[in-house]
């Protein structure tokens, strides 16, 4: 349990390791980035914020995710004689608007901290190696090219 609980308290700090540096050198490469975007040094607040918004980038995307695949409700309709779909009412669209909302300004925060640069105007190669970034980061590898 203390294992458990001084592991978690790490990976919650960004301490300073020699995997996690080579773990966001890593995705850098990975995702496609030139040797000259450095990541921040491992431990700094910079990093910190590098690392908090690859991870709540994701988070989001999975949010997004999970809203769009809510099941839509089969309605028989005896005039046309076949089965249409009407959205579920128990999805809320506020909940998908506001986390695409969230995901896009942790994007635009990942961008800037990355490239320098607003995300508005990207184009769609440097926009895809920032979300392939965060999903190389995070070890989210299924969403690379998705998003």
């Amino acid at each position: 349990m203390l294992v458990f609980r001084s592991m978690l308290n790490d990976s919650i700090s960004f301490k300073s390791t020699p995997e996690e540096k080579s773990a966001v050198e890593d995705a850098l490469y990975e995702a496609g980035f030139p040797a000259t975007v450095k990541p921040p040094r491992v431990g700094t607040p910079a990093y910190n914020r590098l690392m908090a918004a690859a991870q709540g980038y994701m988070v989001e995307v999975k949010r997004v995710e999970q809203a769009a695949a809510l099941p839509i409700d089969p309605i028989y309709s005896e005039r046309d004689d076949y089965f249409r779909t009407i959205p579920n009412p128990m999805k809320k669209e506020s909940d998908s608007s506001s986390s695409d909302k969230t995901r896009r300004q942790f994007h635009d925060t990942l961008t800037m901290m990355l490239l320098g640069k607003p995300r508005k105007g990207l184009p769609k190669p440097e926009a895809d190696m920032v979300s392939n970034f965060a999903a190389y980061l995070t070890g989210d590898e299924e969403y690379i090219d998705k998003w």
